[in-house]
């Protein structure tokens, strides 16, 4: 799930001014979730979702590692949890809205990236550069958008090589 809350008086700030925080397994787990329902919360895709599936969910990120924060002026701004699992649970998980059930695939090739949340289009930014980079390739990722109106757009990206070894074309 992808929840943005911005708007036109946000104002720009450029990518270098935000941290990308990555959790692991050793963090301090009350801490990282006590900050990511915090931030959550108060959006309306995670807010209105059961307390009881949404907090296994987190749990399970912050348990496995698979979460990182977005920091900008000592602020936390923005968050993405994700799981590695196999491609047909990825599959399934993006169009026929099935839990994962295996939500810890270490070789799998499927990353499903399914807490994105971002307080300003900064945030957004450097989680879009991040998220090839969550996880050894290759593999796809799996995510989905949520708008106010209640459609939901379903995203893959495919990435196939170390980020060192990406070529921009121009």
């Amino acid at each position: 799930m992808l929840s943005m809350n911005s708007d036109e008086n946000t104002p720009r700030r450029p990518l270098g001014a935000y941290r990308f925080i990555r959790g692991s397994s050793n963090s301090n787990g009350y801490a990282a979730l006590g900050k990511a329902v915090e931030l959550q919360s108060q959006h309306p895709a995670f807010g209105n979702r059961p307390f009881g599936e949404w907090s296994k969910i987190l749990m399970g990120q912050i348990n496995r590692g698979h979460f990182a924060f977005i920091a900008c002026e000592d602020k936390i701004t923005g968050f993405i949890g994700w799981l590695r699992t196999d491609r047909a649970s990825g599959e399934a998980w993006l169009h026929e809205n099935k839990h994962v059930k295996d939500p810890n695939v270490p070789m799998g090739e499927a990353v499903v990236v399914n807490a994105i949340q971002a307080e300003d289009r900064g945030a957004l930014r450097l989680i879009r550069a991040k998220a090839t980079e969550l996880e050894k390739p290759p593999f796809t990722i799996y995510a989905k958008r949520f708008y106010k109106d209640g459609t939901i757009r379903p995203l893959t990206y495919d990435v196939s090589v170390e980020p060192d070894e990406r070529r921009i074309r121009p």
